[in-house]
């Protein structure tokens, strides 16, 4: 077992950027078609992630093209024919299979964008309890606040 691990980490490719499901991604791949050989790339959305960091996972990532067809393909994470993987957009969402999405026309969906650190913090509460009371912070009273 130990020896089958040595060999996988031989391939195991470390320059691509870290990247979830909901995130949009462009990938660039290497095709070789008759004699020869051109880069297509592919923008989208990942709807799925499989087995994360071995050998053998993969992602698959859904666009529309051509108007109103959904196309979905999946990539094997660690191929050598995969030239670069760029994050376009990082969202975050509340699912770790975004399969919804087939059914949706576009790909026009309410996700709420990851803020990066260091940004805005949530703000604390408004100061109202349950019966939208003025909570004193002095004694721990309440007062009307009218």
């Amino acid at each position: 077992m130990e020896q089958i691990l040595k060999a996988q980490k031989e391939f195991l490719r470390t320059d691509l950027p870290a990247f979830r499901v909901g995130d949009v991604i462009r990938v660039a791949q290497k095709d070789q078609i008759g004699g020869k050989e051109r880069v297509a790339t592919c923008e989208g959305i990942v709807i799925k992630i499989h087995k994360g960091k071995d050998l053998d996972s993969t992602f698959t990532i859904r666009w529309i093209a051509s108007g109103k067809i959904g196309v979905e393909k999946t990539f094997p994470l660690h191929s050598p024919t995969i030239i670069k993987i760029e994050k376009i957009k990082e969202n975050r969402v509340r699912r770790a299979k975004l399969y919804y999405l087939r059914n949706r026309d576009s790909l026009k969906l309410k996700t709420k964008v990851q803020k990066e650190k260091g940004g805005a913090k949530k703000k604390a509460g408004s100061g109202r309890g349950k019966s939208g009371q003025k909570i004193s912070a002095e004694k721990g009273t309440k007062s009307s606040g009218k």
